[in-house]
């Protein structure tokens, strides 16, 4: 029986107001603290848990990734999650390309999914709405090959989340991201 990893937990609080917390993806994962300072993606690249999340998004086979989330509060939050991914890749010694879907139009649409499909050589994350503010969400996460949720604290619902795994298919998805904010 497959046990579903703890999420991910962490409190972006911005450079400004202090370290930012973290508690595992692996469960018994305790919090840990994130070094303050200008760049969040950095802050979170040398975090252990998005790290941890990071090796372990390795151990399953995958070329495209969907990161789904959206927030008014935090905007930046889930492609700030895609950018620190991006760095602990490429400290790792390998590269991960950042596509940016979150104001996908329909009629790009096809174009991105033959994109995603011709990726081979390369990890490749597209970060995403969630589907109920972009109906081309879904689509797009189905080309790729797995998905990570990112809900943020007191914005997300239990019933976005919920549908936006069940719409896009639960056995993608490889955890979640929670933001506390």
């Amino acid at each position: 029986m497959n046990k579903k990893p703890e999420p991910l937990r962490l409190d972006p609080g911005a450079a400004a107001a202090g370290p930012a917390s973290m508690q595992g993806s692996m469960p018994g994962a305790a919090p840990v603290a994130a070094p303050a300072g200008p760049d969040l993606a950095l802050q979170l690249a040398l975090n252990p848990t998005l790290q941890r999340i990071w090796v372990r998004s390795q151990q399953q086979a995958w070329t495209t990734l969907s990161i789904i989330g959206s927030s008014q509060r935090l905007p930046e939050g889930t492609m700030t999650v895609a950018r620190g991914l991006a760095r602990i890749a490429a400290e790792s010694g390998g590269g991960l390309g950042l596509i940016d879907g979150r104001s996908l139009e329909l009629k790009h649409l096809t174009q991105v999914q033959a994109r995603l499909r011709s990726t081979v050589s390369r990890q490749t994350v597209v970060v995403l709405p969630v589907p109920k503010e972009n109906p081309v969400t879904v689509s797009v996460a189905q080309a790729t090959d797995a998905a990570l949720l990112v809900i943020f604290l007191g914005e997300t619902s239990r019933a976005v989340a919920k549908q936006t795994i069940e719409q896009i298919g639960r056995d993608r998805f490889l955890g979640t991201v929670i933001i506390k904010r």
